[in-house]
C-alpha cells in the first residue's frame, strides 16, 4: 500500500518494486492502488536475446530479415540451429545466460539451474500458512513431466483432490511459473468465448530449467538429429509457447488458447493481443504480416 503515497506525494521519483512470488504477496492485498501503480510483465531471455547477449546481434537481423523468396543461407540455419541446441539447455534465465556466456559449460548451467530450482522450493515455504510447500513443489514438477500434453491432475498428485491441485496451479500461475494454454474452437474473436478449462496444458516458465529439473542428459538435445530435434515434442511446444510470450505486449498478460487440428494433432496455439490474432503456432511458429515478432522464423 505503500506505493500509492510515492504516487501522490512524489510523482516524480519513479519506484520500482519487485520481489521473488510477489504475486503471492499481492493477492493477499486488501485494495490496490488503482491508477497509481502499474505492472509490467517480465520472462527470461528470449532466443533472440540469447544470441545477441553472445555477440551474435548480427545472425538476429539475418534471421530476422530471412523471407520465404529469400531464405538463411545455409550456414546461417546450421549457426541457428546449433544456438537452438544450447538454449533449449541453457534457457533464458539471466544468471544461467551469463554462466554459459563465461563457461559454456552445461555442467556450471545446470548448476545454476538447480540454485534456481531450490531457491523457489524455499521461498514456497513462505506461504505454508495458505498452502502446502510439499504439494506446491509437486505440482510444479507435474507440469514440466506434462509438458506439451493436457494436464491432468490425479497424475500431479495422487489422493489429492483436483480443486487442491488447481488451487496450486492458479498461486504457480500468479507466480509466473507456469502459464496456461486452454483449449478453444477459435471460431472468431473472442477465442476466449470457446475456451474450455477442462482441457488445460501448461508451460513452464523456462526451457533450460525444465530440462536440468527433469535430469534430461544434455546429449538427447546435442547429438539428435535436425529433425527429431526441432520436433522433440513438448520440448519444442514449450519453446514456441513461451518465444510468443517473451514478444508480446510487457503491459498485458498473454492469453494462450490453442485449438486442436484435424491434420496436426499438436493442434494450433494462438496468442490474443489488443483483440487481434497476432501469432499462431502450428508444429512450428507462423508469423502473421503485422506480427513484430520473429522468434522460430528460421525453423
Amino acid at each position: 500500500m505503500a506505493l500509492r503515497y510515492f504516487k501522490e506525494d512524489y510523482p516524480e521519483l519513479h519506484v520500482i518494486a519487485a520481489g521473488s512470488l510477489l504475486e503471492f504477496a499481492l493477492e493477499e492485498l486488501p485494495s490496490f492502488g488503482v491508477g497509481r501503480i502499474r505492472s509490467l510483465y517480465m520472462y527470461p531471455f528470449s532466443f533472440d536475446e540469447f544470441l545477441m547477449a553472445q555477440g551474435l546481434g548480427l545472425t538476429v537481423d539475418f534471421k530476422r530479415k530471412a523471407m520465404a523468396d529469400a531464405p538463411l543461407t545455409e550456414s546461417a540455419h546450421k549457426v541457428l540451429i546449433e544456438q537452438l541446441r544450447s538454449f533449449y539447455l541453457v534457457g533464458g534465465m539471466p544468471a544461467a545466460v551469463t554462466e554459459w556466456v563465461e563457461t559454456h559449460s552445461y555442467i556450471e548451467v545446470s548448476h545454476i539451474h538447480n540454485e534456481i530450482i531450490d531457491t523457489y522450493s524455499d521461498d514456497f515455504s513462505k506461504y505454508k500458512k495458505r498452502f502446502s510447500p510439499v504439494l506446491l513443489r509437486q505440482v510444479l514438477r507435474s507440469t514440466a513431466l506434462q509438458a506439451g500434453k493436457k494436464f491432468v491432475y490425479a497424475t500431479a498428485a495422487r489422493d489429492t483432490k483436483s480443486t487442491v491441485v488447481k488451487e496450486a496451479l492458479h498461486l504457480l500461475t500468479l507466480a509466473g511459473l507456469v502459464t496456461p494454454v486452454k483449449h478453444t474452437d477459435a471460431h472468431g474473436i473472442p477465442l476466449g468465448a470457446e475456451e474450455n478449462e477442462s482441457y488445460v496444458k501448461y508451460l513452464f516458465f523456462d526451457l533450460g530449467v525444465m530440462q536440468t529439473m527433469l535430469n534430461i542428459p544434455a546429449g538427447d538435445i546435442l547429438m539428435a538429429t535436425e529433425v527429431d530435434f526441432v520436433n522433440k515434442g513438448g520440448a519444442s511446444e514449450m519453446f514456441a509457447g513461451l518465444e510468443m510470450m517473451k514478444y508480446s505486449d510487457c503491459f498485458m498478460k498473454p492469453d494462450l488458447l490453442e485449438k486442436p487440428s484435424a491434420f496436426d494433432p499438436r493442434g494450433q496455439a494462438t496468442l490474443t493481443l489488443t483483440g487481434k490474432i497476432r501469432m499462431t503456432l502450428c508444429g512450428k511458429i507462423k508469423l502473421t504480416p503485422e506480427c513484430d515478432c520473429h522468434s522460430g522464423a528460421f525453423l
